[in-house]
């Protein structure tokens, strides 16, 4: 910090520096009251007008405070941080806040700065927050449901002009429990940066039920429907196996999401149960599919299953 008297004197004004505070800021139990308030002082800290060292006061025999003004500003969002990729949202305030008081619900992700219209998210409870103790700055990981949900669209989330946030009274709280100040839905703070996604969608699983004739598909993302190329997809036998049956007469049915559903015609049907080795069993029912037989909202394209790397259905 700097001194801020302009004239010698018995008292001394010292400015803490803005680092300095928000360190103070973070420590829980510290310069709230009296009793957790001390000071202890170098023999350098200061001269008399005699250019004297002063007595020093050590740590071990510190100073009481004779008085604690508490701080009673409410810490603002300053600016935030999006990574689709990650699914996480990094906030900056301009004071230490305690994480554990985190509303997520309190936070709402906007594709406009005016309004809190479709698209938009109420982030919700269940993701992780890091670090977990006080401070300026935290990351926290939207829930797999938000993800989707944000990966759902292709004008929200996926620059700084479509990512806005609002906050409501309380959202999260500093050290001595003051709330953070609201952002209006009507004027949301916009994204200082956002990072696209750029990792491609991947399988996680699949079903396929021949009762009901459907490849029942899950995926690690959202994946944009339409973008479905069945004549890529792959049904066979072992990991890698050179007994394969490649769809050629079924389409996809439902909406975009992390799951899909490829109806298989009736000519697919007949022709993997014609192969007599093929899905007759688990063990024997394996999926591989190209590169880009199906794509994220985004356009990014699947890297695909190569022979010998088949996924065995669930």
């Amino acid at each position: 910090g700097s001194y801020n008297s302009t004239t010698n004197d018995y008292t001394v004004v010292v400015q803490i520096t803005s680092t300095d505070l928000n360190v103070i800021k973070a420590t829980p139990n510290m310069c709230i009251f009296p009793n957790n308030t001390y000071l202890a002082l170098g023999a350098d800290a200061f001269t008399n007008i005699a250019n004297i060292l002063i007595v020093p006061i050590l740590s071990s025999n510190a100073r009481q405070a004779a008085a604690v003004f508490p701080d009673i500003t409410r810490p603002t969002l300053q600016m935030f941080y999006f990574n689709l990729s990650l699914g996480a949202i990094t906030l900056v305030f301009d004071k230490a806040v305690k994480i554990n008081s985190f509303v997520p619900s309190s936070f709402t992700l906007q594709s406009s700065q005016s309004s809190p219209s479709s698209p938009s998210l109420v982030l919700s409870s269940g993701g992780i927050s890091t670090p977990s103790d006080s401070t300026r700055m935290f990351t926290y990981t939207l829930t797999q449901g938000d993800i989707d949900y944000v990966k759902l669209y292709t004008n929200f989330g996926t620059n700084v002009n479509n990512t806005y946030i609002s906050v409501l009274d309380r959202g999260i709280l500093d050290n001595v429990n003051n709330p953070v100040k609201p952002i209006s839905s009507g004027s949301a703070l916009q994204a200082s940066a956002v990072y696209p996604d750029i990792i491609p969608p991947a399988l996680s699983s699949f079903t396929l039920n021949f009762n009901t004739g459907i490849l029942y598909l899950n995926f690690s993302e959202t994946v944009n429907i339409s973008s479905f190329v069945t004549s890529r997809f792959y049904i066979q036998d072992g990991a890698f196996s050179n007994n394969f049956y490649q769809l050629n007469a079924s389409v996809t049915s439902s909406q975009s999401g992390d799951t899909a559903q490829i109806i298989l015609g009736s000519a697919d049907l007949n022709g993997i149960k014609m192969t007599t080795t093929i899905a007759t069993n688990l063990s024997t029912a394996y999926l591989r599919f190209d590169i880009g037989a199906f794509a994220d909202m985004s356009g990014l394209p699947t890297y695909g299953l190569s022979n010998g790397l088949a996924q065995k259905a669930a």
